[in-house]
């Protein structure tokens, strides 16, 4: 792996770094990219990966080689690996994340009514959405008219904070 091939790799990697060959200004400090190889191979968990390992790829040091030849070894190959794979596993990180999000809403919209349900409790919203579906159901002019006979007016502050199921109701 990456990891266990640092180490021994590390001196040979930053004398390939110092090639004339290679745009300087982009490798100029490579102790810089070694000491973040250095954090990442004492790292437990392989992700995330560092940022700067894409510069260790073949791909980034070809595009970087101001004239052949393009400095090689076995690091930069396993780096390219790396860096390939941690992309695809973000990619699919990112995917599985959306989806648990969404699961996750899915089941708090189905289990906050219940719990609060069995807690006899009620939000705000809660007395908004009931008091609205109750005057649009069938028979609901009993209770529009019971409501109108006890409340002869509504005193509404901010009306243009008013959302369309307040409004709705009034």
């Amino acid at each position: 792996s990456m990891k266990e091939a640092w180490p021994g790799a590390r001196q040979e990697v930053l004398e390939r770094l110092a090639s004339p060959s290679l745009n300087q200004r982009r490798y100029r400090n490579p102790l810089t990219y070694a000491q973040a190889k250095d954090r990442y191979a004492e790292q437990t968990c392989p992700l995330p990966v560092p940022s700067s390992l894409r510069e260790f790829t073949h791909q980034a040091l070809t595009s970087q080689t101001k004239k052949p030849p393009t400095p090689e070894h076995a690091f930069f190959a396993l780096s390219g690996e790396l860096w390939e794979k941690a992309q695809h596993c973000l990619d699919n990180l990112d995917a599985y994340l959306q989806k648990l999000r969404a699961d996750l809403l899915e089941y708090l919209r189905g289990e906050l009514p219940r719990r609060k349900e069995g807690q006899r409790r009620q939000a705000y919203d809660d007395l908004l959405i009931n008091l609205h579906e109750a005057l649009h159901r069938p028979g609901c002019e009993t209770l529009a008219t019971a409501v109108r006979n006890r409340f002869r007016a509504a005193l509404i502050d901010e009306f243009q904070d008013t959302d369309p199921l307040q409004y709705a109701i009034f």
